[in-house]
């Protein structure tokens, strides 16, 4: 048998090169897939336990999207489709890098004539929920009690996304969920049970670093006896990482909420501000858009007198803006001016 090279590169053949369809495995990553999938995946949810419709039927297939998409690829797409997998490839597997706005990034890995061969591949994914069978039947239930969850700014789809998590993770809550409503600046979740409302929550003052206040509304009597639904408020700030809040005239970066804790490194001078539910109410925490401020691309040329010298790459512009010594000349770094001030982004 003749020796075999790459129509493209012109590499020869080898142990470790094999030639597919005229092409080495580089060239073949930059012209061809080793997985075909369709330009849009739409994934149905149930929006209150989590469970996914696959194959004609509810189940769980994983505690967050990364999961459930996973599961999807490597167990149904790549399996029932004739051209899902590219001819001759072996073992092929997709994992989920990550989820942004609505397209999925991939790590796709396969092996040709023994030769492992991988590449970046990207879709488009569209969440529908809808209501699970078992769920729409509790829907008509008799309630006891109501959380409302609400936002101190306005409510995004990732703050209601990182809601939705932690309800279908919280135990017993599936089988006392009466209904679910989302609202422009939050969401009811009516209950069965005011203890599995309570210990609900609590976990939301945990993870969101929320505000809990009780209170109760008479609903008659029960057996002689005077009844009352408890309404529990919850009210969380909102925040997710990455976001810019000015605090007290303060300005800074949240770098973590978790733990009933909000993280925030300040901008002045990179030092860090750990917020609690003792005292994150009692801050005046502003949430800034990104029409509040302006972020350039800039580089570092110095330092001088305590300040790092930068100029911003498009305008030429110098600042002088008081900063740690934690980057060398000519890091690129950014830099944010929000009210005539400019921060460092450190």
């Amino acid at each position: 048998m003749g020796r075999r090279f790459c129509v493209r590169c012109g590499s020869e053949e080898g142990p470790d090169n094999p030639i597919i369809d005229g092409l080495c495995p580089k060239c073949f990553i930059n012209e061809r897939s080793i997985i075909k999938l369709p330009n849009i995946i739409r994934i149905i949810i149930c929006p209150l336990c989590g469970s996914v419709y696959y194959k004609g039927s509810w189940t769980r297939l994983g505690s967050d999207l990364s999961e459930v998409l996973e599961y999807l690829i490597n167990n149904y797409y790549l399996t029932s489709g004739r051209d899902a997998v590219y001819d001759g490839f072996t073992d092929v597997s997709v994992k989920v890098i990550n989820i942004d706005e609505g397209k999925a990034y991939l790590s796709v890995k396969g092996v040709y004539k023994g030769t492992e061969i991988s590449h970046d591949y990207a879709i488009n994914i569209r969440v529908v929920k809808r209501l699970c069978p078992k769920c729409t039947k509790v829907r008509g239930k008799h309630f006891e009690a109501v959380v409302q969850i609400r936002s101190e700014v306005p409510i995004r789809p990732e703050v209601v996304e990182k809601i939705s998590l932690v309800l279908s993770r919280t135990r017993g809550l599936e089988g006392n969920i009466v209904e679910v409503k989302e609202y422009r600046d939050g969401v009811d979740i009516k209950l069965l049970s005011q203890s599995v409302a309570r210990h609900l929550a609590n976990i939301l003052r945990r993870e969101f670093a929320a505000k809990i206040i009780q209170t109760w509304k008479d609903s008659g009597y029960i057996s002689g006896k005077k009844h009352a639904k408890l309404t529990i408020s919850v009210r969380v700030p909102g925040l997710l990482e990455g976001d810019i809040v000015e605090v007290d005239d303060v300005l800074a970066v949240v770098t973590s909420v978790k733990q009933g804790r909000v993280v925030l490194r300040r901008l002045d001078n990179g030092g860090q501000l750990r917020l609690d539910q003792s005292n994150l109410w009692e801050k005046n925490v502003k949430l800034l858009t990104p029409k509040d401020y302006a972020v350039l691309d800039a580089i570092i040329l110095g330092y001088e007198g305590g300040k790092a010298v930068v100029q911003a790459e498009e305008s030429g512009n110098v600042y002088y803006i008081t900063a740690p010594r934690l980057s060398k000349p000519g890091t690129r770094v950014k830099i944010l001016i929000y009210k005539g001030r400019t921060y460092l982004m450190i």
